[in-house]
């Protein structure tokens, strides 16, 4: 009669065994973590796109004469203002001495560069560059240097903000005086100034622009895919009709500005630039 009890007693066990592998199988098959699938990793892309914004004086006035001359040596400068005690009264200031240029590195008063790197829903600032001329007072007949000067880079100045509606918001400011005016160490000159204000929209992965500027000098901007063929021009703005130097005093509420936008432009035509995959 001891039999049957004890092979009931060792199937039992064996029965019990098997559960326990099986349960154990699940929660192992169940809790294992998923890998991502080759396409999900790949519509995550990473987007790097450099921005640049310069204020030049060009070689000639587009529509005013005797604001910019020509030199004996055909160094083209512009008069200086007439402002006693500064040692400029009856000279001239050099200038860039060019047309509008996508170079990044062409002649310029003030230019400000950075590149902004887009991966999935994040956006980050890298690479930035400010860049300031070095000023030469010269002679207005031969155009022979008397001195050089040069405005510091923290009149430039760049901010991003996320906002609320799903779009980040990046904010290029500058504000440079001509470096041989200063009173007590402080730049009293009439600047030449913009403001820029990049939106990059996260779902639509595009970029557009708003922006105002002065009159004087000439203005221009423009944006690159760091693997794009081609330089797309925001803006090419020249010297407006009429304006001169004495356009900057504006008592700083924008008096002689130019405003304008641009875009939305996607960030996979900049350049042009093949497609990007869309947001996981």
């Amino acid at each position: 009669m001891t039999q049957p009890f004890f092979t009931t007693l060792n199937s039992m066990r064996v029965f019990r065994t098997i559960l326990t592998v099986l349960v154990a199988v699940t929660f192992v098959t169940a809790t294992a973590p998923t890998q991502p699938s080759a396409q999900s990793v790949a519509s995550v892309s990473e987007n790097r796109t450099t921005f640049w914004i310069s204020a030049y004086i060009p070689g000639t006035h587009p529509t005013t004469e005797g604001v910019i001359l020509q030199t004996t040596s055909g160094r083209a400068v512009v008069k200086a203002p007439p402002a006693f005690g500064f040692g400029v009264a009856g000279k001239c200031f050099s200038t860039d001495d060019r047309n509008n240029s996508s170079l990044q590195n062409a002649s310029a008063r003030i230019r400000h560069s950075f590149a902004v790197t887009t991966r999935g829903r994040r956006l980050s600032i890298e690479d930035e560059q400010k860049t300031v001329g070095v000023s030469h007072l010269v002679d207005c007949s031969t155009g022979n240097t008397i001195r050089t000067a040069k405005s510091p880079e923290t009149d430039m100045n760049l901010k991003v903000d996320r906002m609320p509606n799903g779009t980040y918001r990046i904010k290029a400011t500058a504000s440079s005086g001509n470096p041989f005016f200063l009173v007590a160490g402080s730049n009293i000159a009439p600047k030449i100034d913009w403001d820029v204000e990049i939106t990059y929209d996260i779902l639509a992965r595009s970029f557009s622009v708003k922006y105002s500027h002065g009159c004087f000098p000439a203005f221009e901007m423009y944006a690159k895919q760091d693997d794009a063929p081609l330089t797309t021009v925001i803006f090419q703005d020249d010297i407006q009709n009429g304006c001169t130097p004495w356009a900057l005093i504006d008592a700083g509420i924008g008096l002689n500005s130019i405003t304008g936008g641009w875009g939305p432009f996607p960030v996979s035509d900049i350049g042009p630039k093949p497609q990007i995959s869309d947001l996981p």
